[in-house]
């Protein structure tokens, strides 16, 4: 009878201790996953700082459009995730781009991105909603800064576009997770793999429950462990499933 006890407790033990190793490594993937992004994000978002920077200034409106489309191109190889770089006016004409020289005769006004960075009153960053693209096979994220001239006033917008994908360290995702990246406003980013779509709506799981805790949750009709957390610096949370 002892000998029997004393193997139902060392299996409750071990059931438990394995339960806390597995929450103990959901939480560490997903901090990872969400150290990646914001790395990847943070270094995007500096060369933009720097190119409103150059064009806040009109001395800069001199140096030579070719010169400049060099210039944007040889910060675009530097980052990774990093796909183009280019800026407008007040008036969402496009002004300099990385992708093409001469730079094409292009009004963006009617883009979200464009319109949601000329309403900005700070030197603020936006995320917009990821781009579907018809001729390759992965979206594009446009991040937004407004430029301002030496009186405070927007002259014109600086773009970065990101490919989302490369958000999330694929290689690191282990075959029974599912990895994604929110807008805290419930739009979806990026996620991995692409195919799982029903996942739950963030805003209500993020009320529902406290970030980095282990919930148990149905993705797709079968059972998952998911935890959720902040990238940090970003308005954006990063949800992680494991299923079980």
């Amino acid at each position: 009878m002892v000998r029997f006890f004393l193997l139902t407790f060392a299996f409750l033990f071990s059931a438990v201790h394995a339960h806390a190793d597995m929450d103990r490594e959901l939480k560490l993937s997903a901090l990872y996953q969400a150290v990646h992004a914001q790395g990847l994000l943070r270094s995007a978002d500096i060369t933009l700082v720097g190119i409103t920077s150059l064009f806040s200034h009109k001395e800069t409106s001199a140096i030579n459009d070719l010169i400049i489309h060099n210039s944007l191109n040889r910060h675009v190889e530097r980052v990774p995730g990093l796909s183009a770089l280019f800026t407008t006016d007040v008036n969402g004409n496009l002004k300099h781009d990385s992708f093409r020289y001469p730079t094409r005769s292009l009004n963006l006004k009617d883009r979200a991105y464009i319109n949601n960075a000329l309403r900005l009153t700070n030197n603020e960053l936006y995320i917009g909603e990821p781009i579907k693209n018809a001729i390759v096979a992965y979206d594009s994220l446009p991040l937004s800064r407004p430029i301002f001239n030496d009186q405070g006033y927007i002259t014109g917008v600086g773009v970065a576009v990101m490919t989302p994908d490369h958000l999330l360290q694929r290689t690191k995702i282990c075959k029974k997770c599912v990895v994604s990246i929110f807008k805290t406003n419930g739009t979806k980013i990026v996620s991995f793999p692409a195919a799982v779509e029903a996942q739950p709506d963030i805003q209500k799981f993020m009320a529902d429950h406290p970030d980095n805790t282990i919930v148990d949750l149905t993705i797709n009709k079968l059972p998952t462990l998911t935890v959720w957390t902040q990238i940090a610096d970003y308005d954006l949370v990063l949800l992680y499933s494991y299923f079980k």
